[in-house]
């Protein structure tokens, strides 16, 4: 019974990765394909990028255009998230429109670099009238 269970929960999932794909393809974003599907935008996302993970080595028609759709996209973004990369010492930036997709492995890159500094000195307190 329980194979039977896990089989069922795989084809559903199959069938949710491949609806978010077509959405994908036709325009919807991320937000829009969770709340069709019933699940949150980060899932939407991360049902899209498996599909596309599986298909890396394809040629699939479809695959190479989201690629293609996700590229224009991007290039498209009119604004940019600016961080401080303390390993590169320099600020960095990322299209606002991928910053979801990076935001995670900055932070930890960032959390990582100052675990362990010592904490800034607090700023001096204003004087108190006397």
């Amino acid at each position: 019974m329980a194979e039977n269970e896990t089989a069922s929960r795989r084809a559903q999932a199959a069938e949710h990765e491949k609806a978010a794909f077509a959405l994908r393809i036709a325009g919807a974003t991320y937000a829009q394909i969770g709340a069709q599907l019933g699940v949150t935008g980060c899932a939407a996302h991360k049902m899209v990028k498996r599909v596309l993970e599986r298909t890396r080595g394809e040629t699939d028609a479809e695959a190479v255009e989201l690629r293609r759709l996700e590229t224009e996209r991007l290039e498209r973004c009119p604004s940019a998230f600016a961080y401080y990369d303390p390993e590169a010492n320099r600020v960095r930036t990322v299209s606002t429109c991928a910053w979801p997709l990076h935001k995670t492995a900055v932070m930890q890159r960032i959390t990582a670099y100052y675990a362990g500094q010592p904490a800034p000195p607090a700023p001096p307190s204003a004087a108190s009238p006397g």
